[in-house]
């Protein structure tokens, strides 16, 4: 009886494994989830994670402006002293995107929603007037008016977002907002299908006849001409050794590990890799890997 009982046992054990196992095969069939199908419907923003929480809850991120900008006031407070006598009209230059606003939220909506950067939800997001000021950056342009310097706002968003970002401004209680100081890039501001921001600085020293004493921005390209992105030619380290006096006083970079022309150096290589796993792979084989 015994062994009755243990035949038909193991009997019922094999087929409850093997409806088990086809059940399995069959979900793995309806869900396949092997790399390289993980890899073909991989979110395009995916790999922004990190650098987009850090951007919004790490306090270095906080510190760190806050700090850049104390720099910043500290030089301008030199060079008033040192330039009291001077009739000069003198002015700072901000960019706005991770520099003033911080747009944050649009990168995490695109993380949430599987996208990559679309310039119809952009402008839906400056339109919405609800971009933040950065730690530090109004205390300073306050600071900078107080002592006479004038303050302009030089942006890479296209000028149809001329009077929602201008809205956005007044609504943070920035100071010479308006259409003169808000320059926003026009068609005419490309070099070889680039943006570049030295047409608006010459405008601000040869039409409006003033001196730029600092220049405020997370991308190098902010600050000179000679770190402005060529695909055929970018050598960012030799320009930053150029103008390595220049940094911590006229000029202030802040920290953006979200985008930029880093990026693009590193993964785009003047052509836009052809879906998401060849972007990925470019990203891999960027790495500095330690090789034990």
């Amino acid at each position: 009886m015994k062994s009755t009982n243990h035949l038909l046992c193991s009997i019922s054990s094999i087929v409850m494994i093997a409806l088990l196992s086809s059940c399995k095969n069959e979900t793995a069939k309806q869900n396949p989830t092997s790399t390289k199908d993980t890899v073909a419907t991989a979110n395009p923003s995916e790999f922004e994670e990190a650098a987009v929480l850090w951007y919004q809850v790490s306090p270095e991120q906080r510190a760190g402006y806050a700090q850049a900008y104390g720099v910043a006031s500290d030089y301008l407070k030199k060079h008033k002293e040192a330039n009291k006598k001077s009739k000069s009209k003198f002015c700072v230059v901000l960019d706005l995107d991770e520099t003033v606003f911080d747009n944050s939220p649009y990168q995490a909506y695109l993380i949430e929603n599987s996208l990559s950067h679309d310039d119809t939800i952009w402008s839906k997001w400056v339109n919405s007037g609800t971009a933040k000021a950065l730690p530090g950056v109004q205390r300073y342009v306050t600071q900078a008016k107080e002592n006479g310097y004038e303050v302009f706002y030089i942006s890479n968003r296209k000028d149809n977002l001329q009077e929602a970002t201008m809205k956005n401004l007044r609504d943070l209680n920035l100071p010479f907002v308006d259409s003169m100081h808000v320059m926003l890039k026009a068609p005419s501001d490309t070099i070889n299908k680039h943006s570049t921001k030295r047409y608006r600085r010459n405008k601000i020293r040869e039409v409006y006849k003033q001196e730029i004493v600092q220049l405020i921005g997370d991308q190098l390209a902010d600050l000179h001409e000679a770190f402005e992105y060529s695909p055929t030619n970018y050598n960012a380290d030799d320009s930053i050794a150029k103008y390595l006096p220049n940094f911590g006083k006229s000029f202030i970079v802040l920290p953006n590990p979200m985008y930029g022309d880093w990026y693009n150096v590193l993964v785009l290589e003047n052509i836009r890799p052809k879906d998401d796993a060849q972007a990925e792979q470019l990203r891999k084989k960027s790495f500095i890997p330690f090789k034990p």
